[in-house]
């Protein structure tokens, strides 16, 4: 069902109201004027497209490193620093920390 809704204000003055399970929803692509325009969008499309292109050029893991903490868990050189590690989740726990 569409029925037409007339709006004051902010409000266009005509849209298309779907009713559906109960629930009432605006169809905007029907409101003239309200659809986002493609050169306002253009910046953020360039700028998702130039992180995703810079993103796509790495690998997202330094193979390299793992590679150096397999070999040095392998031969036993991988040293666990038990005290920092737990004084740093104590700090990460502890409010206003940010890390």
């Amino acid at each position: 069902m569409v029925d037409q809704v007339s709006g004051g204000g902010n409000i266009p003055s005509r849209a298309a109201l779907q009713l559906s399970s109960g629930k009432a929803r605006v169809d905007t692509a029907s409101i003239s004027g309200t659809a986002p325009r493609a050169a306002e969008n253009a910046p953020a499309k360039a700028q998702i497209s130039a992180a995703a292109r810079e993103m796509s050029a790495s690998p997202p893991v330094d193979s390299a490193k793992v590679q150096s903490l397999r070999s040095a868990i392998a031969e036993g050189r991988y040293q666990i620093d038990a005290d920092s590690i737990a004084s740093a989740m104590i700090r990460s726990e502890l409010p206003g920390s940010t890390a």
